[in-house]
């Protein structure tokens, strides 16, 4: 039986027809505000679609947008990799 209400109570994490956390996802499609994920369960084969939508942003994480290069203050990968070669 589908319980709409336990599956977005529960973040999307099992599902909705019979309760199994045995769950996968396909791609997510995203549209004017809202994504849509087709979503399958392992158990009991039952598919349904996934409906995401935009409700706020973070303006702490927000940046503008220039031509000019952002310093990265954490090590990149080739920096870890040319540290590991050097010991």
């Amino acid at each position: 039986m589908l319980d709409k209400k336990a599956h977005i109570k529960g973040k999307g994490l099992s599902c909705p027809f019979c309760g199994s956390s045995s769950i996968q996802g396909g791609f997510v499609e995203i549209e004017a505000g809202k994504a849509f994920q087709g979503m399958e369960c392992i158990e009991c084969e039952a598919e349904w679609q996934d409906l995401y939508e935009l409700i706020d942003i973070n303006p702490y994480l927000a940046q503008e947008v220039t031509n000019e290069r952002i310093p990265n203050k954490a090590p990149g990968l080739a920096s870890v990799l040319g540290q590991r070669d050097r010991n």
